[in-house]
């Protein structure tokens, strides 16, 4: 049995790792495009200067983690910010599948101090 040295719609067969290559580097570029909107969205939220002080750690399933350079700010994130962030985030087109905001001390501060 031989194989078609051409695809269906006409182009030439490729191999299935050039394949996975291509899709691989489609969906790293989505997610560094998801990435950057994020922290465009979070810089516009709070402004440089807490921008500054913080940075997106992760975001799956829904939860988005910042991690924070001073437990002051961590617990005035947590405290009288967060709800307000939350909303902020989902009116975005970046942060419309954001269903949860958590606020960690980064390495810069005291370690394993997260709080939900």
């Amino acid at each position: 049995m031989s194989w078609p040295a051409e695809s269906a719609r006409g182009g030439r067969a490729r191999p299935l790792g050039e394949i996975l290559r291509g899709l691989l580097r489609r969906k790293r570029s989505r997610e560094k495009g998801k990435y950057r909107a994020l922290v465009d969205a979070w810089r516009g939220m709070v402004g440089d200067g807490v921008a500054g002080r913080t940075r997106i750690r992760s975001f799956a399933e829904g939860e988005l983690v910042i991690e924070v350079d001073s437990s002051v700010l961590l617990h005035e994130l947590n405290s009288f910010m967060k709800a307000q962030l939350l909303s902020g985030f989902q009116a975005t087109g970046a942060g419309r599948d954001v269903a949860a905001v958590r606020f960690c001390l980064g390495s810069g501060g005291e370690q394993g101090d997260e709080t939900h």
